[in-house]
């Protein structure tokens, strides 16, 4: 057998692999969707888990103030799951209560490292500030931080990599902290913090009285904070992706019906409604027009 009989010819290239477009972020429904596992996930922690989470939360809660009343903990309510309201209840007042020893042991290692000797004045001046606000305006400040605050973690969980969470944290949360909006985690350090270091260094601003610091400040933001992520997030959100928006859906389409969309049916009837409008116009102008005919002949007559 000589080398000119066998075939030589040379295997084929294998196939390209295809193509996969891949997205740096998350659709809004995924968003919706990490936040409400996220929720399910809180609701199943063991309470002593829960309680050095949030009291974590409170010693970070100075450095980063996001985490006092997250999104995907409000998310609980529209999930459609069996997570009952006592059981979101029993979360909100635990990372509540948990959060302000955190706080409370963070003022404690502040107080003996002297991190504000000498440069006292402005803490208690901004503690001051916060107190002093009318109750009105210390619930809507409250609104409009946790919503920057729960905006967000809605932002970090469409992210898929560390820059863009971390542009995602820094963005609302330096908007919620430059405009002086107020969150009750922040402020459970912020006062105390306050407070403790004007009497230390007597300084003569003054001690923030415990009742003025409590009603004027932590009642109301802390109702304005749960306002804010329960209602102008997670509710919106909840209606738009959650298990309402699907009773919607199928309500929408029982009302509309399945066979055509409610655009088409409503051009349906416009049409025909305006066909009916014309033809029963050119019938009348028609008439008019053959009275008119009749009216001239007979003058013409006359």
């Amino acid at each position: 057998m000589t080398t000119a009989s066998l075939d030589l010819k040379p295997a084929p290239a294998p196939a390209a692999p295809a193509l996969q477009q891949v997205s740096l972020v998350n659709t809004p429904q995924q968003v919706y969707e990490i936040n409400v596992q996220a929720a399910v996930t809180k609701h199943n922690t063991p309470l002593p888990r829960l309680v050095l989470m949030g009291i974590m939360c409170g010693l970070f809660n100075f450095l980063f103030a996001i985490f006092g009343f997250p999104l995907g903990l409000a998310l609980i309510i529209f999930t459609g799951g069996k997570l009952g309201f006592w059981g979101t209840i029993r979360i909100l007042v635990t990372s509540w209560i948990a959060n302000l020893a955190g706080a409370l042991l963070l003022v404690g290692l502040y107080t003996g490292a002297e991190t504000f000797k000498g440069r006292e004045d402005f803490i208690v001046e901004l503690a001051w500030k916060k107190c002093s606000h009318p109750w009105g305006v210390a619930l809507l400040r409250g609104i409009i931080a946790n919503f920057l605050v729960c905006l967000a973690i809605w932002l970090v969980n469409a992210a898929r990599d560390l820059t863009g969470k971390f542009v995602a944290i820094f963005l609302p949360i330096s908007a919620f902290v430059a405009m002086g909006f107020e969150h009750c985690v922040a402020n459970m350090f912020l006062v105390p913090m306050a407070m403790v270091t004007a009497h230390r260094y007597d300084n003569p601003r003054g001690v923030i009285p415990m009742g003025q610091f409590i009603w004027r400040n932590e009642v109301p933001v802390t109702i304005g904070n749960f306002i804010g992520g329960a209602v102008l997030m997670a509710l919106v959100y909840g209606l738009a992706y959650g298990t309402p928006a699907q009773a919607m859906d199928r309500g929408w389409e029982r009302l509309v019906g399945h066979d055509e969309s409610w655009g088409k049916r409503s051009l349906r009837r416009m049409g025909t409604a305006s066909s009916q409008f014309l033809l029963r116009m050119g019938t009348l102008r028609a008439a008019s027009d053959d009275d008119g005919w009749e009216g001239s002949g007979s003058e013409g007559k006359v």
